[in-house]
């Protein structure tokens, strides 16, 4: 039998919430994936200082604060894919496939869609230059955001009904 699938039998055996179980889960992988996200930007600010120009550390905590929001969006896809997908090659396959689809309609359209996720990165890029924060930049943010908190309602719903 599936260790996965014994641990969750034994935890919903429990008067667990299924919204507990879910934000939590979802919380847990969040405090992973930021950890990294700035042990691994801390890195390279401080490769980067190193070999070139020092950047502004207030800039490099502003670069995390957003990358945060699109590291977020992706574990909180993969918390929805896990809700109704059990195989975690299929809920990989899914989160990879959702992004891949993302990327070509921000490729095809996305210089009509200045508010569009996969924007993100390229007002990053302006900011890191310019370092002004354009309504755009806030709007592509805020819309992130709003995706995420809808998917992970949607996750709660999902696994409720499981």
């Amino acid at each position: 039998m599936n260790e996965k699938v014994v641990i969750t039998e034994i935890i919903l055996v429990k008067p667990i919430r299924p919204i507990n179980f879910i934000t939590t889960k979802w919380l847990v992988y969040i405090m992973i994936a930021l950890f990294s996200l700035f042990i691994g930007l801390l890195l390279n600010w401080y490769y980067s200082s190193l070999l070139f120009n020092a950047f502004p550390f207030h800039i490099f905590l502003i670069v995390f604060l957003f990358y945060s929001v699109w590291y977020i969006f992706i574990v909180t896809l993969v918390i929805f894919y896990n809700t109704f997908v059990k195989t975690p090659g299929l809920v990989v396959a899914s989160t990879i496939a959702t992004l891949f689809i993302m990327a070509g309609i921000n490729m095809a359209i996305g210089h009509r869609f200045t508010w569009f996720p996969n924007q993100l990165t390229n007002h990053i890029n302006t900011f890191t230059q310019t370092e002004e924060i354009s309504s755009a930049f806030i709007g592509t943010t805020v819309i992130i955001s709003i995706v995420s908190l809808l998917l992970l309602f949607v996750s709660v719903l999902l696994f409720n009904r499981k």
